[in-house]
């Protein structure tokens, strides 16, 4: 079995290239040109030149296929009506700050401008903001930022929440980074031109783990059943999230 390509002319269009599969059933072809005409296959009338007329129950090897010949399409084709909706469509950029106001409209949070092969830090920064937990205890953070290495990135990671907050496009995180590269030289570094060489998402994010799960100011609510019922004070809040026990049994 051959696959041949062919032009098919309706009317005042022409369709080119369109492929005739030998190996499939000649309705399959009928169905195709139904896509590009919207003529039904029960009303399409096919012509190949020095073979007649396609019929939907003969083969394929009754007739004379050839590279590029131009076949015709006679017939009918459906009429592509347009509904108008039933109910007028609201766009949340045209509501006035007092009809967003009452209703419920999905906001999702701002994305990050890569700065120059920082995909890396911005999607690991996403993927650990995406966690309401974590994000409420950042929020939460208070104080000025003090030296250690630690809260300084803590403090850049809440000046960054609350810049994606306010944004309603991509939010440029130059602080944070700055403070990152400050406190990781390693991922401040830069190739013969200039340019910032590429990073590793999983360095960046252990690096992230290493500061926030050893700051003290992110302690937030026991996550765990038991303790919260008992009212025990939880640990820091990354611990409690991303880090578990092994048990060999």
């Amino acid at each position: 079995m051959s696959i041949y390509k062919v032009n098919v002319k309706f009317g005042k269009e022409v369709f080119k290239d369109v492929e005739v599969d030998t190996s499939q059933p000649i309705e399959s072809f009928l169905v195709l040109l139904y896509s590009l005409s919207s003529v039904p296959p029960e009303g399409q009338k096919v012509m190949i030149p020095r073979s007649g007329t396609l019929k939907v129950d003969a083969e394929w090897s009754k007739y004379k296929l050839k590279n590029g010949a131009t076949w015709m399409l006679v017939g009918t084709a459906e009429e592509k009506k347009i509904v108008a909706p039933t109910e007028k469509v609201i766009f949340a950029e045209d509501l006035t700050p007092e009809q967003l106001g009452t209703m419920k409209v999905t906001r999702y949070p701002a994305g990050l401008v890569n700065l120059g092969n920082t995909c890396y830090l911005n999607s690991t920064l996403q993927m650990l903001l995406s966690a309401p937990e974590l994000r409420r205890s950042v929020d939460n953070t208070s104080g000025a930022p003090a030296a250690q290495p630690n809260a300084r990135v803590l403090h850049a990671l809440r000046s960054l929440c609350q810049l994606i907050d306010r944004s309603d496009e991509s939010a440029l995180p130059l602080a944070f980074l700055a403070v990152f590269r400050d406190v990781f030289p390693q991922f401040g570094e830069q190739d013969g031109a200039g340019r910032y060489a590429q990073q590793d998402a999983d360095e960046a994010f252990q690096s992230l783990m290493q500061c926030l799960m050893h700051g003290s100011a992110l302690a937030g609510p026991a996550l765990d059943r038991a303790a919260s019922e008992s009212g025990t004070p939880g640990s820091n809040i990354v611990a409690q999230l991303f880090s578990g026990e092994m048990e060999s049994v």
